[in-house]
């Protein structure tokens, strides 16, 4: 953890880190490791992870995304529809990923998992 630190990830690529290791470690101790064996990630205290907080982006940058879609192109449109939805919905990117057809609503409601 202490190499990882001085690498520099962020503190929340610090906290994937350590929570992938603390989760490897449980699995050995569970399966692998004999009675009396002492997990050594029991002594390790979790790294904070910091939260950074995004600027929105401006309306004249979304303005030219939108400008850059081709119209009357399936592409285009497509798009265009990410773009709106991420911006007007504040729908995350993996959110707008995880959307079925069945998501969508002929009224314009979308359900968001």
């Amino acid at each position: 953890m202490l190499f990882l630190e001085s690498i520099g990830p962020n503190g929340g690529g610090l906290h994937a880190y350590y929570r992938s290791i603390r989760a490897f470690l449980y699995l050995w101790e569970d399966e692998i490791e004999m009675d009396g064996w002492k997990n050594p990630i029991r002594k390790v205290k979790a790294p904070r992870a910091t939260e950074k907080v995004l600027e929105p982006p401006r309306m004249d940058a979304i303005r030219e995304m939108l400008d850059t879609c081709q119209p009357r192109a399936f592409t285009g449109e497509r798009d265009k529809a990410i773009i709106l939805a991420l911006a007007d919905a504040c729908v995350r990117a993996g959110e707008l990923t995880a959307m079925n057809l069945d998501d969508l609503e002929i009224t314009g409601t979308v359900k968001i998992r």
